[in-house]
């Protein structure tokens, strides 16, 4: 099961908030909240109901919170109590999320409201918690008891993080010029109070910068197999090795969202068995009184067959599977199916290879980890001695997987690994031998150079391309004319543009619904094109081979040249 999860957000609404700071183009709340609206986005795409948002608001018009009676907690409104987020409270909190009239308000005070509303929520439970304070520390805040304030949070184990616009950040080397002292006092005090609950504090254009990287989704570590690791044939031969392992998750394929088809309707129809999961929603922010309904499709099949003339249908139940083998059908029988493969659950070592003579394009899919079963001393060292054996011989092992009674088998590849002395077996899934396709490029010497006026050789053709190879080294970044080695080539610098693309598209016009889709980001746009700089290095031997190799641009059948 998923950790539950708790955020709260803080965030200063006051009227400075609506100002506009250091040439920005706009006012500080809207360029604080595209950090809130990207984690809030990202929640949502979650889908998880463990994953709970609150959101509170201090220097507000109103005060609406469960110690409004207190005038230090004046001017603080609950603008969304912990909740799982959805479209509509995304609605609702773009309302309230504006710059207010007032400059009073206190942010310990807020701070007082969200470690209130975390504690009720979640009880005695165990949580995930976060508080996060967004502000720009340019209103008088109350520190009389922020250090009581700070052990509470520490008790609670609540990571709270500080967010302040234009604040100072030595490490980023951001520094505000004429800051008053009032927002001096405001930065050292909440820098205090952060570090004695060992939070975070942070400049908001650092955090705002942060989110020009993509991240990656952390893989549940949940039990896929426990069962025993065996070396050997226990049928045949009565010295096998037997260790106690379980394995986990270590990488999965990142999926498109899945999306539904809707019918727009004007009215709501009447509930039947086909509409019971009926969406109401307005596709109108600036018209709430224009509402459209959203059915879904849904998709029904019918079996007919003809009989004297006319179609009869007939049920599922009645239906014979078979094969389609090319245009013919083969039905399948129940001998067939006693023809399955019996397996029994296992995971068996077939036998060692070298390192070096497995082909690592095969190494391109899932993979798990192999651990030791919990409290079992003697799993853990001879796991450990196996892992130490394969190193020191620099081998993999080739095994076979059965996870469930007569499943087919998979054949997997297991290589040792310790990382900060941490130490498992990587296990990567093999290919069928249809899937390998091999492709080799036709040799060039079958081939007459058509350029005639050129006494270049086959040989300098083949130096040509391997200069033109090399310079084109995507490991490598050029600048100034020098070349250096990048490290964007790893795997978690590589992101799949279509997912980004497709979940940026979906959060910003939930968010945004009027406004045009931003561009991508530097870091996921690089993988579109090849790098200018690299193409300008070797621009002498892409001319010299399309002469000498007469290249010439190939038009699709489709494509009309005038």
């Amino acid at each position: 099961m998923a950790n539950k999860e708790v955020t709260v957000f803080v965030i200063d609404l006051g009227h400075q908030m609506g100002d506009f700071q250091e040439g920005r183009e706009q006012c500080d709340l809207e360029w604080a909240l595209s950090y809130f609206w990207d984690k809030i986005s990202s929640k949502i795409f979650s889908g998880r109901k463990t994953d709970c948002v609150g959101v509170i608001g201090f220097k507000t018009n109103e005060t609406n919170n469960d110690m409004e009676d207190d005038e230090f907690y004046k001017n603080i409104s609950v603008l969304c109590p912990i909740q799982q987020i959805t479209i509509k409270q995304i609605k609702e909190l773009k309302k309230q999320l504006v710059p207010s009239n007032t400059n009073i308000g206190d942010a310990i005070s807020g701070i007082i409201i969200g470690i209130d509303l975390i504690s009720k929520y979640c009880g005695n439970l165990k949580y995930i918690k976060n508080l996060i304070l967004i502000t720009n520390g340019m209103s008088y805040m109350d520190f009389s008891d922020s250090e009581k304030i700070a052990y509470q949070v520490k008790h609670m184990s609540i990571n709270i993080s500080i967010f302040g616009i234009d604040f100072d950040s030595y490490s980023y080397g951001y520094k505000e010029d004429f800051k008053s002292i009032i927002k001096m006092n405001n930065e050292k005090e909440l820098l205090k109070f952060a570090n004695i609950c060992n939070g975070t504090f942070a400049s908001m254009i650092e955090v705002i910068n942060s989110l020009n990287t993509s991240n990656f989704r952390k893989v549940h570590p949940v039990s896929l197999f426990n069962g025993t690791l065996t070396i050997g044939d226990p049928q045949n031969y009565p010295d096998v090795v037997e260790i106690m392992i379980q394995r986990y998750p270590r990488t999965r394929l990142a999926k498109m969202p899945s999306a539904h088809r809707y019918n727009v309707l004007k009215k709501s129809p009447k509930p039947t068995n086909y509409t019971e999961q009926l969406t109401q929603t307005s596709t109108n922010s600036n018209n709430d009184n224009k509402n459209e309904y959203f059915s879904e499709i849904l998709t029904t099949k019918n079996y007919k067959i003809e009989e004297n003339g006319s179609e009869k249908e007939i049920s599922k139940e009645d239906l014979e599977l078979g094969y389609v083998y090319g245009k013919t059908i083969i039905p399948t029988s129940i001998i067939v199916d006693e023809l399955k493969y019996k397996t029994n659950i296992q995971l068996t070592i077939l036998g060692f290879i070298k390192n070096k003579s497995f082909p690592r394009f095969m190494a391109i899919g899932e993979s798990n980890i192999i651990v030791p079963a919990k409290t079992n001393l003697n799993s853990k060292i001879s796991l450990s001695s196996l892992i130490h054996g394969m190193l020191k011989t620099n081998t993999l092992a080739l095994a076979k997987i059965v996870t469930k009674t007569d499943k087919c088998p998979e054949m997997i590849m297991i290589a040792p690994s310790i990382e900060n002395e941490f130490e498992c077996l990587i296990e990567l899934p093999l290919p069928f031998a249809e899937d390998c396709r091999n492709f080799k490029f036709p040799s060039m010497k079958k081939y007459q150079i058509s350029n005639i006026e050129t006494n270049s050789s086959i040989e300098n053709i083949d130096s040509l391309m391997e200069k033109y190879v090399t310079k084109m080294d995507l490991s490598n970044t050029v600048s100034d004319t020098y070349i250096q080695k990048t490290n964007l080539l790893e795997s978690k610098y590589i992101h799949n543009m279509a997912i980004y693309r497709l979940n940026q598209a979906i959060s910003h016009n939930a968010i945004y619904p009027n406004s045009e889709l931003p561009n991508l980001l530097p870091k996921i746009k690089h993988f579109m094109y090849p790098s200018i700089n690299l193409l300008k290095t070797c621009e002498e031997e892409i001319e010299k081979l399309s002469i000498l190799c007469s290249n010439e641009e190939i038009y699709s059948s489709n494509t009309t040249i005038n």
